[in-house]
């Protein structure tokens, strides 16, 4: 079967890899155009185009060159852009979408998952409707959540979506979609706020937000970016920082052990090796940095 693949970000990568290195032939790579980084002149393009030039592939970065009629099917991946009727009329298209639909409709399924404190989340291969993410489901597989961090979780849901696609596509068109049920949530896009941390804010919360990799706060004198922490145990009061077999943040209810962290302009290193380099001494405090 050829196959016209529309996506972006890394773990849409993923799945083009998989799909290049099954029975099936990808004609053409439709992904977004590069963008512009810093407050240089220098262009970054998305991990899908990337990937498709390291593998030789076409690639385009309008949907109006999307050149539907050459390829039997097309399959869109957190392409970041809403498929117009037009073109969905010209050509059936397939989502691989990484929540269990109905649950999480939208832009940050995993992010707005780990956020609510769901136990589970999971990728499913769905027809593309106009509407936003309302399409029957072809098929789906569960993953427990656990403390996986959103990376962690998109890596995951990325090879498990690989697969569930390419078995799908090995029985297309003999394959028959069940309608989505229940009530629907919508994962809207992340603003800057949905990383702030603060000593004000429960555990779970806070731990939570730091699982999405973005959370910066002002630890001393210093700025820093918490890559990796989990709820501990220590009895540590709210914005204090307390180094003793590790490092920890209080907050309101509890405290954060932090095992990776990064400083601004620096590379990730363990909360022990920071806190050397650093040359910090107790007592500290730590505050939230607010979003622009």
């Amino acid at each position: 079967m050829k196959i016209a693949f529309l996506g972006s970000p890394a773990p849409a990568a993923t799945i083009l890899e998989r799909l290049v290195n099954s029975e099936h032939i990808v004609g053409q790579v439709v992904t977004r155009p590069d963008r512009r980084r810093g407050r240089g002149s220098s262009h970054t393009g998305t991990p899908v185009a990337a990937t498709a030039n390291r593998l030789g592939l076409e690639v385009a970065y309008r949907l109006e060159d999307l050149r539907s009629d050459e390829c039997d099917l097309a399959v869109v991946v957190a392409y970041g852009k809403i498929i117009p009727s037009s073109l969905l009329e010209r050509r059936a298209m397939l989502n691989v979408h990484f929540s269990l639909l109905p649950r999480w409709r939208g832009a940050a399924p995993v992010e707005r998952a780990i956020l609510a404190g769901d136990a589970e989340t999971g990728v499913c291969v769905m027809g593309i409707e106009e509407t936003l993410d309302t399409g029957p489901v072809y098929a789906e597989e569960r993953v427990s959540i656990g403390s996986a961090t959103c990376s962690e979780l998109l890596s995951l849901l990325a090879d498990r979506g690989a697969s569930l696609l390419t078995d799908v596509l090995s029985r297309w068109p003999h394959v028959t979609p069940v309608p989505q049920t229940g009530e629907p949530t919508y994962a809207d896009k992340l603003t800057p706020s949905d990383f702030v941390i603060s000593p004000a804010m429960s555990i779970r919360d806070v731990a939570r937000r730091v699982r999405l990799e973005r959370s910066r706060i002002d630890i001393g004198p210093l700025q820093a970016r918490i890559v990796r922490a989990t709820i501990s145990q220590e009895s540590v009061a709210p914005g204090d920082v307390q180094y003793a077999s590790g490092l920890h943040l209080g907050v309101v209810d509890g405290a954060l052990e932090i095992h990776e962290i990064q400083s601004a302009g620096g590379r990730v290193m363990s909360a022990d090796e920071w806190w050397r380099g650093a040359q910090r001494h107790a007592p500290m405090a730590w505050r939230a940095i607010n979003p622009p």
